[in-house]
């Protein structure tokens, strides 16, 4: 099981307790789904894509969330729809049909994955450099 699976596992009911206050309750398909989006969310955030992100929540007016993110200390969280204004409905969907599942279902996902996923990747509570954070984005999704 890659670093992402194991986060996955965590967020979304193995672990018993959920981002965002909801107890437990990942379902099989949302985390056979949530697989299949491994590497579409590791391509999203690799060559610029986490700086996008970043940036995105900032023009939004989500600049805390972001911060939450980087930072030490708890993430803060973000919606699915708080997340398709910073993503784009168009790419929510290129990632939902990529990974087979519906653009709600995908929303919900990388929801709440990125915080952690971010967290993961942001450990000095800055974003490194893309050559430093292309290398841990590999390693946290089991690729070399």
């Amino acid at each position: 099981m890659s670093g992402f699976e194991q986060i996955l596992s965590g967020i979304l009911g193995g672990g018993g307790q959920g981002q965002q206050g909801k107890g437990g309750g990942g379902s099989a398909a949302m985390m056979g789904m949530a697989a299949a989006a491994a590497p579409m969310v590791l391509k999203y955030l690799q060559g610029g894509g986490l700086q996008k992100l970043l940036g995105g929540m900032k023009q939004q007016g989500m600049g805390d969330k972001a911060e939450s993110w980087v930072a030490g200390g708890p993430n803060k969280p973000i919606t699915a729809q708080e997340l398709e204004k910073v993503v784009g409905k168009d790419e929510i969907e290129q990632i939902a049909k990529q990974a087979g599942a519906s653009p709600q279902e995908t929303e919900e996902v990388l929801a709440q994955a990125l915080p952690e996923v971010v967290n993961k990747v942001t450990p000095e509570g800055q974003v490194p450099d893309q050559s430093s954070l292309d290398q841990m984005l590999g390693q946290l999704f089991g690729q070399k």
